[in-house]
């Protein structure tokens, strides 16, 4: 894309941020439609939003969102600081657009893991951890149809980014079967999904080994202190004005998000 079309894509994607409304599609000039184009969006977007980073968010990990996308690979964006909460979380509902829910494992870091040649090995990152922890994303998508779009788009709306409300931090986590790890999801009571932590690229930890290369082979790294989520453990779930959300995660323990009407 040149440039000014992808400055063009950023300040409609701004705009529809801080006027909280969607969009139909870009302008077809200011269209991502490779994956690089959609980092490059969203790198721009970033800087016009001037907002605190805080860790990473990853996307297409679970091999179902992977085929509603038609893709094969995760794709990542960045957890922005004043999206980063605490359950249990109390939201207003027209605080979002879309309100799909994620049920993840998130890992924060405990040292930094910078760019260099050599690939980071799972055993690597696995010391890089500090404590790891049940989240749920909110989805908050400015596209519309955004799930009939392709991730270019995706990645260009900083991966849809919306809340990441995390439980309680395990930091002797090593012992938690994060493969076999149960995750299931209720809204106001009744199951709404299910799956297990092998669902995110076969291993949260594979995940978020996975995150630590892409971003090396871009010069840049993971950094003490943030938080990564690691795609979702179950299908999208979609929460009205209302409803009261619990996710457990076995050992890993709990996540609740209230949805106020």
């Amino acid at each position: 894309m040149r440039p000014e079309a992808i400055d063009e894509a950023a300040h409609i994607l701004r705009d529809a941020r801080i006027g909280k409304y969607q969009i139909e599609t870009l302008p077809e000039e200011a269209t991502p439609c490779t994956v690089a184009d959609g980092y490059a969006v969203q790198e721009r977007l970033l800087e016009l939003l001037a907002t605190e980073p805080t860790g990473w968010l990853l996307g297409l990990t679970n091999v179902y969102m992977q085929q509603i996308f038609g893709i094969d690979h995760p794709y990542y964006a960045r957890l922005l600081a004043p999206n980063l909460h605490r359950s249990p979380a109390r939201f207003a509902a027209n605080d979002f657009l879309t309100r799909g829910l994620e049920c993840e494992v998130a890992f924060r870091m405990a040292r930094d893991l910078p760019p260099r040649d050599e690939p980071y090995s799972m055993e690597e990152v696995t010391d890089a951890v500090a404590a790891m922890m049940p989240a749920i994303e909110v989805v908050n998508a400015h596209f519309r149809d955004w799930l009939e779009l392709d991730v270019a788009n995706i990645l260009a709306d900083n991966g849809t980014d919306g809340a990441l409300v995390c439980g309680a931090e395990v930091t002797d986590w090593r012992g938690i079967d994060r493969v076999n790890l149960p995750v299931r999801l209720s809204l106001n009571g009744e199951l709404a999904a299910e799956g297990r932590g092998e669902n995110a690229l076969g291993d949260p930890l594979r995940a978020l080994t996975w995150l630590a290369n892409a971003l090396s082979t871009r010069g840049e790294g993971l950094r003490a202190g943030e938080v990564i989520n690691t795609g979702t453990c179950a299908k999208l779930t979609h929460a009205e004005a209302g409803d009261e959300a619990h996710a457990r995660f076995g050992d890993l323990g709990d996540v609740r998000i209230t949805f106020a009407s």
